[in-house]
């Protein structure tokens, strides 16, 4: 998977300890210049195999989720489809949590794709834009507060 940034034990995207996954392609919907994330859209982009993520994932034992932001994830699907046929081969059955800039009804093909392909394990999405000048919030779902109160996380529980 090409990425921008990997946090091996992060605290600060999802209600428990996770691993952040930092994507490396982004439209930028949000506006060039809005940008939260700009300095990571200039950081170099890194190649990982699918398995090294998991094969680190799985030897952790503090982190329970798996959470893929950063840049937009939904802007690089194919490599997103790839990782989680990957979890799947892998037996790997903790949250995914992905961090968009869409709005739901702009990604809904999308997101049921992905559902299709995460049968195995709770999905979660943080939808919407970055909007300057908002207050936060704090979302339930994902047991954080989001930058933007236009933001909000949906939980799709695993398929059986």
């Amino acid at each position: 998977m090409r990425v921008k940034n990997i946090i091996w034990e992060d605290t600060v995207n999802y209600r428990v300890p996770c691993l952040f996954i930092g994507t490396s392609v982004c439209s930028f919907k949000c506006g060039p210049n809005l940008c939260q994330n700009s300095a990571l859209a200039r950081a170099p982009t890194m190649t990982i195999e699918n398995d090294e993520l998991i094969r680190r994932y799985q030897e952790n034992p503090l982190t329970e989720a798996i959470v893929l932001g950063g840049l937009e994830p939904l802007d690089q699907l194919p490599d997103i489809a790839g990782f989680c046929a990957a979890l799947n081969q892998h037996e790997v059955t903790d949250d995914l949590v992905i961090y968009t800039g869409y709005e739901e009804k702009e990604v809904a093909t999308e997101i049921d794709s992905l559902r299709d392909l995460n049968r195995m394990r709770n999905l979660v999405v943080k939808y919407g834009r970055f909007l300057p000048d908002r207050p936060g919030r704090r979302d339930d779902i994902l047991g954080v507060t989001l930058v933007s109160d236009n933001q909000y996380a949906v939980f799709y529980p695993r398929q059986l």
